[in-house]
Parts: C-alpha cells; structure tokens; sequence
C-alpha cells in the first residue's frame, strides 16, 4: 500500500465517508490519455479526485470540464499561461501552440 493511497484513506475515514480499496498498480501515463472509470459527480468537483497521481514537477493537469469542451481549452490556457511560461521558462504562446498542435495530433484536424 503506498503512502499516498494510506493518506487517501486516512483522510475518507477523518472526514466520514468510504474508505477507497487497495490501490490498484499504477497506469502508465507518460504519453498522456485519458483516465479510465466514471466521474462521481458531475464537473470538476473535488469529489471526483478518486485517482491516485504521480505528477513530475512541470506537468499541467486539465480540468474534466476542459478536456469534456475542448473549445473551453483556450479560455483555461488563457487564465494560466503566465503562470505555465514562469513555471516552464516559456512564453505563453508557446504553451499554446503546443497544446494546439496536441489537439491536431489527437483529432487529425
């Protein structure tokens, strides 16, 4: 069991509600995609965040509501581009022009 499923699991009990099962073997995501299961609820309500992560310092994370709406995605990127370029050393159209290009890749459009 890891430490951040224990602390999961910790903090369901400390605040009443299910207790989540063992952690099941972590997915590999390094080349990105979506994550598998059903929101709870809908949104991007924090009582959705049932999925353990392991982040690397620099990735971003895309709300639910964004990835649902991919026209939402230049709004998002808007909002944290200056935030994102301090981060990565990047200017904010660079992030924005990766992220279009993903979109291309994705949809073949």
């Amino acid at each position: 069991l890891s430490l951040a499923s224990s602390a999961g699991a910790a903090l369901s009990a400390a605040h009443g509600g299910e207790i989540p099962p063992p952690m099941v073997p972590p997915m590999d995501f390094r080349n990105g995609g979506p994550v598998p299961g059903r929101a709870v609820v809908p949104g991007d309500s924090s009582r959705n965040d049932i999925i353990p992560a392991r982040l690397s310092p620099g990735e971003v994370v895309l709300p639910r509501s964004v990835v649902a709406n991919p026209a939402k995605l230049g709004t998002f990127i808007a909002q944290k581009a200056p935030t994102l370029a301090k981060n990565l050393g990047a200017h904010p159209s660079d992030i924005a022009s990766i992220l279009k290009a993903l979109t291309i890749m994705r949809t073949g459009a």
